[in-house]
């Protein structure tokens, strides 16, 4: 079996056809091929990783992925002809090496209906309308997952038994609220803005970025995990033991009871969570990770999916908005990235509330 070259671009995986074949996870002898493939590029893992994203998105079209996979073939065999008659041209006259002009041009030359959807997805910047509401504080209660979308854009994904409180005037004054429990953040960027999450313990300030907070009352340490984007940490108690976080770093606050009622006597570490060279989702963020597949499924059912999985209301206005049928693959997407890449194939349009999506017609 060919693998491609160790210096491989993202749009060289992409056109791969064993990769591709790999992603759609037809064949269990190509899985564990592949898989120790991967396993041996470790400083490869971030490209690998936006590959397989990107893939998976592209999948998200009509009909069944029996079919999308045989298109994604026939556009790999226009590649390699297209890409075999220019390459004399593309190495004379630009002057590159061959296997950089066979790889750019392949890539230009994949299925039209493929690459235009990539490039969409990629350019498409979708401006959905939020709306506000009165309610300032939410709750999970004891449901896995509970989905909000704040005024600002930015998406909290709440675990079980948590609430948070927004402070009056949010998105406005100000971008502060209180969190107890445990939450997954994607927040919108604001530079004029910053975004405040303020727990029993500590102040967390950041302007665009993803992380996680575990800061249940009842739990002896306090954890703040960044993925992406920069956090900084502000103790209550000892302000001038402020922490800046990096990337695939967390913050845990050890906390000594005997000291809880009174001036919290805690001790702060830094350890590094995640290894970046590896796509396994660490054990910080188990209770978020999702893997959604649909396969040739009406809108109707596949919202219901969304709904139980992300915690979030969905209407849909249009009884045959409810019949267009999509089939994907979405892993460890946001709600609003799974619907973007869902309008790629049928459009709608959806319009965003704090606890709630509609989606309608364009």
């Amino acid at each position: 079996m060919l693998f491609p070259n160790p210096d491989f671009c993202v749009e060289d995986l992409i056109c791969d056809e064993g990769f591709q074949r790999y992603c759609l996870g037809y064949d269990p002898e190509l899985q564990v091929s592949w898989d120790n493939w991967i396993v041996s590029l470790p400083h490869r893992a971030d490209d690998i990783r936006e590959a397989t994203r990107l893939l998976d998105i592209l999948h998200a079209k009509r009909g069944g992925r029996v079919l999308q996979f045989r298109e994604l073939e026939s556009g790999l065999r226009q590649r390699e002809l297209f890409a075999a008659s220019i390459a004399p041209v593309a190495e004379g006259i630009l002057g590159r090496p061959k296997r950089a002009a066979l790889a750019y041009y392949g890539f230009a030359a994949v299925a039209a209906s493929v690459l235009i959807m990539l490039v969409f997805f990629l350019k498409k910047q979708v401006a959905p309308i939020l709306e506000s509401s009165a309610a300032t504080e939410f709750s999970s209660g004891i449901v896995p997952r509970k989905t909000i979308i704040l005024e600002d854009g930015t998406i909290v994904t709440l675990s079980k038994e948590t609430v948070v409180r927004l402070k009056t005037g949010f998105n406005h004054a100000s971008r502060e609220l209180w969190l107890e429990g445990e939450a997954f953040f994607d927040v919108h960027h604001n530079a004029s803005l910053p975004f405040i999450v303020h727990t029993a313990y500590n102040d967390i300030q950041v302007l665009g970025t993803t992380f996680n907070v575990k800061a249940y009352s009842q739990d002896p340490t306090m954890e703040t995990a960044l993925l992406r984007g920069s956090v900084r940490v502000v103790p209550k108690s000892h302000p001038e033991l402020t922490v800046v976080l990096k990337p695939n770093e967390k913050l845990i606050a050890e906390q000594d009871s005997k000291f809880r009622n009174d001036k919290p006597n805690i001790a702060y570490k830094v350890v590094i969570f995640r290894d970046s060279t590896t796509s396994v989702a660490p054990k910080e963020l188990m209770w978020l990770r999702k893997r959604l597949e649909i396969d040739d499924q009406p809108l109707s059912a596949i919202a219901k999916q969304l709904e139980n999985w992300y915690g979030i209301k969905i209407m849909i206005e249009d009884d045959a908005l409810k019949h267009y049928r999509y089939s994907g693959v979405f892993e460890n997407e946001t709600i609003v990235k799974t619907l973007e890449a869902l309008q790629l194939s049928y459009p709608f349009k959806f319009i965003i509330r704090q606890d709630e999506i509609i989606l309608k017609k364009p």
